[in-house]
């Protein structure tokens, strides 16, 4: 069943309950857990539109991140795996 979170703190207590794979959606809530070190892995697919505009999907969080993985998905959709050191 789906887990919905609002923030960081139920990833860290679902990470300590031994779960391996936590899908995050949303920018605040990934925001928040990559800048305490609770996501190891970021699958970010591309879509080929050009908004313009928007907001920042990592806002001025730092992270070192190493390609795992490229595909098209078909649409015009790219799908990219990184592992976060």
């Amino acid at each position: 069943m789906p887990a919905h979170w609002t923030d960081s703190s139920q990833v860290q207590t679902t990470n300590s309950t031994g779960s391996k794979d936590v899908y995050l959606d949303g920018g605040q809530l990934f925001r928040a857990a990559l800048a305490e070190g609770l996501v190891n892995e970021l699958t970010l697919t591309l879509v080929s539109t050009l908004l313009g505009d928007g907001i920042p999907l990592f806002g001025g969080v730092k992270a070192e991140l190493q390609p795992e993985s490229c595909r098209n998905i078909g649409g015009g959709m790219i799908q990219i795996r990184y592992k976060i050191t």
